[in-house]
């Protein structure tokens, strides 16, 4: 418990120009002090005397600690003192205009005191220079990909004298054509200003050619001398190792593997429950045709109700998905999944096929709500320039859900073509769905920001 290791806690609410500090007592939870300082080392000194005289055992939680607290993060690790990071609060429309720094510093020390999934602050230094060379690169490719499409804009509504010499040629080619324009005040108005934009573009898109080219070079560098065996691993660039060494930052800021996946929105668990209960749900016609029965007509009914409610359910899960963040759909979907899978155990040989039916529309409803979720915060949290392989990694995780189902259906089988060891199929299917419930709680909320990795 933290109160049992501390004297006090320091909350912080972080901004450019100043921070809110509030001080709270560890053993009854009493706010001891308010400040106000200015975020500049004349204010963080102050900050820490503050601190020292507040008690020996002393913990700084801290909002921001990659933005506006990233200096007084820096400045207090660098003198010994104990920081985390907590979240900030999501505020929309009139909450927003109602925000008081002194009540945020304030939560942000109580939700130390209760231990709210406190995150340690990412290292600085050579993984700090990391980020800052991620960052920058992504906004270079970001130009030279702007400056591709308005090439291609350009080419099609240019004149038909620049046109036919520009038209079905490569990206690189184009470029290059394109800096090699020699446009002349004395040609015809429409012409030469189409051929100075076409040259000014080109040479936009080579320049940030360049600059993204230098700054993965010196990442590569940054990565060999950090972690020099990620880039030995099939498929791992320098991009990618250094966009996993900076949301890894150092040992101890995540519990586990498992935490480093919920961070990037992507628990295999998760991924891999919806193809696992598709592939076992080849249990049913053999269900509603060998032990009930029913013709195949009335089995192909039965089933239609899964891909049939999917297929009109996901829209709106994507909907819900991006209105209110990733997690409340999917926790949704998820429990709706684990339900209807209970359901089906508790009904299989005591009821007709429209007991079935009715359980098997809930697990299509939760299939399609859950599914858009799952996805995109799948891909969401990769760079662009790394999510063939986030997609790759995606769907590898759900046909293992698919083999994992498979198998489960085999297992069941071989115990025989009862009501009873089918509905246990069901039944452990249901048991892993409200786990994979439980990890959609990890998903990204509606002020979309990752839960805290630790």
């Amino acid at each position: 418990m933290v109160t049992d290791s501390l004297d006090v806690v320091i909350g912080v609410d972080t901004h450019r120009d100043a921070h809110a500090l509030a001080l709270v007592r560890c053993r009854d939870g009493v706010l001891v002090a308010e400040e106000e300082l200015a975020a500049n080392r004349a204010g963080y000194r102050a900050a820490l005397r503050l601190g020292k005289r507040s008690g020996a055992r002393r913990l700084w939680a801290l909002e921001g600690t990659g933005s506006y607290g990233a200096g007084l993060a820096r400045f207090l690790a660098e003198r010994g003192e104990r920081v985390c990071e907590v979240e900030r609060p999501a505020r929309e429309g009139s909450r927003r205009r109602l925000k008081s720094d002194s009540l945020d510093a304030l939560r942000a020390a109580r939700a130390a005191l209760a231990g709210q999934a406190l995150a340690s602050p990412r290292a600085a230094g050579r993984r700090e220079a990391l980020r800052v060379l991620l960052q920058t690169r992504e906004g270079a490719v970001a130009i030279r990909r702007s400056g591709l499409n308005q090439l291609r804009a350009l080419v099609v509504s240019a004149p038909e004298e620049l046109r036919e010499g520009l038209r079905g040629r490569g990206r690189d080619a184009l470029v290059r054509a394109c800096t090699r324009l020699r446009p002349h005040p004395r040609q015809q108005a429409e012409r030469y200003a189409t051929a100075l934009a076409l040259r000014s573009v080109a040479r936009r898109v080579e320049q940030a050619t360049q600059e993204a080219a230098e700054l993965e070079s010196e990442l590569r560098r940054l990565v060999s001398e950090l972690c020099p065996q990620l880039l030995s691993l099939e498929g791992v660039g320098p991009i990618s190792a250094a966009q996993v060494l900076v949301s890894w930052s150092h040992r101890g800021r995540f519990r586990s593997e498992a935490a480093f996946a919920r961070l990037a929105g992507a628990p295999p668990l998760a991924v891999s429950f919806y193809r696992m209960a598709i592939a076992s749900l080849i249990l049913l016609p053999i269900l509603t045709q060998t032990v009930m029965d029913a013709s195949p007509a009335a089995s192909g009914t039965v089933l239609l109700m899964l891909s049939g409610l999917g297929a009109v359910v996901s829209p709106v899960g994507g909907r819900l998905s991006d209105r209110y963040g990733r997690r409340l759909p999917a926790v949704i979907g998820s429990a709706c999944m684990a339900a209807g899978l209970a359901v089906l155990w508790l009904v299989t040989g005591r009821v007709a096929l429209v007991g079935l039916t009715a359980a098997l529309a809930l697990v299509g409803i939760g299939s399609g709500f859950s599914g858009p979720s799952r996805q995109a915060a799948a891909l969401e949290s990769v760079p662009e320039h790394a999510i063939g392989m986030a997609a790759g990694t995606y769907f590898t995780s759900r046909y293992v859900g698919g083999v994992l189902g498979a198998s489960l259906a085999g297992v069941v089988l071989a115990g025989g073509t009862t009501a009873t060891t089918i509905a246990q199929g069901f039944g452990t299917l249901a048991v892993v769905g409200l786990a994979v419930t439980a990890v959609s709680f990890g998903l990204r909320g509606r002020s979309g920001q990752a839960p805290a990795p630790a």
